[in-house]
């Protein structure tokens, strides 16, 4: 989760920092205040993206403590159409 939250938000800097660079890299004809908070929503969108697979496998993901051996352990499966990602195979032996 600490690795997701990193990457999302180098993420968040990618649209000011491209203002930025523009900004120093033509004085003349700086980008508008308009151009600024649409590159941010875009490193938002890019921050939200970095971030999901993070966030997924902590929602996903229940652990419980207790004072007895674990027997078994089972973990659900995030399927997309016929193809399945997880670490469970299927009856026939492949992911």
């Amino acid at each position: 989760m600490r690795k997701g939250l990193i990457v999302g938000s180098l993420g968040l800097l990618v649209g000011p920092l491209y203002t930025l660079i523009l900004t120093y890299t033509q004085p003349n004809d700086p980008p508008s205040m308009t151009f600024f908070y649409a590159s941010f929503l875009v490193s938002v969108a890019v921050s939200a993206l970095l971030f999901f697979p993070s966030w997924m496998s902590w929602y996903f993901s229940v652990f419980i403590v207790t004072n007895e051996r674990f027997i078994q352990i089972t973990q659900k499966v995030f399927s997309i159409g016929c193809r399945r990602y997880g670490s469970q195979p299927d009856t026939d032996g492949q992911l």
